[in-house]
């Protein structure tokens, strides 16, 4: 897989078993992703193709970055 968990189907053929677990555990990850959130949260992440884009870009949205934290931290002082 390349870094947006993509692969041909001619890499595909030529995967070893260790290979073909992980790119199993790749796509059960992203099933269970998407569908533990509503439709609309999944029209802002159909664009990500890897578990681990949709994974962060669901924390930087119900989290938040560094400023966001600090900023909420400020109002609740």
């Amino acid at each position: 897989m390349d870094e947006e968990g993509m692969v041909n189907n001619t890499a595909r053929k030529l995967f070893t078993t260790e290979q073909r677990k992980q790119y199993m555990k790749h796509h059960k990850v992203k099933e269970i992703l998407t569908n533990a959130i509503t439709h609309a949260e999944f029209l802002k992440i159909v664009d990500k193709s890897s578990a681990k884009s949709i994974w962060d870009s669901l924390c930087s949205t119900y989290e938040g970055n560094k400023q966001v934290r600090e900023a909420k931290a400020n109002l609740l002082v």
